[in-house]
């Protein structure tokens, strides 16, 4: 039975790190990624090349609540069952605190919390 590990916002960085390590455990994976397309497909390529398995980059911007049926329906559709599940996609404000709009701070405070949150919330069943 193959195993899938589903990382968020992991083209790059920490994030890659995490992909690489479970990738060489063998682990298919599932990576998200927000707006660069260029870098996750050389992420994906990359990856695979080095860890001999299946990756697939989802554009799934953490930030936008559409991402969550994106990655839903993308693993629902395929029949897959997640045996790691890893958060680490994240957004700041690095504005000034005085300077800060509210409509930055909800696309923040959606990105680091609701969304980790909902996304369980939709994946439960698809979890191993």
């Amino acid at each position: 039975m193959s195993k899938y590990a589903l990382i968020t916002g992991c083209t790059k960085g920490i994030g890659k790190s995490v992909a690489r390590c479970l990738g060489k455990m063998g682990y298919n994976l599932i990576l998200t990624y927000a707006t660069d397309t260029i870098t996750a497909l050389q992420s994906c390529t990359a990856l695979h090349n080095e860890c001999n398995t299946d990756v697939v980059a989802l554009q799934a911007d953490s930030s936008d609540k559409k991402a969550i049926d994106i990655i839903a329906h993308h693993v629902r559709n395929r029949g897959i069952k997640l045996n790691v599940l890893v958060f680490n996609a994240g957004l700041t404000c690095r504005d000034l605190f005085e300077n800060m709009k509210q409509n930055d701070w909800e696309r923040v405070f959606f990105a680091n919390v609701h969304f980790p949150t909902f996304l369980l919330q939709r994946l439960l069943d698809e979890i191993n």
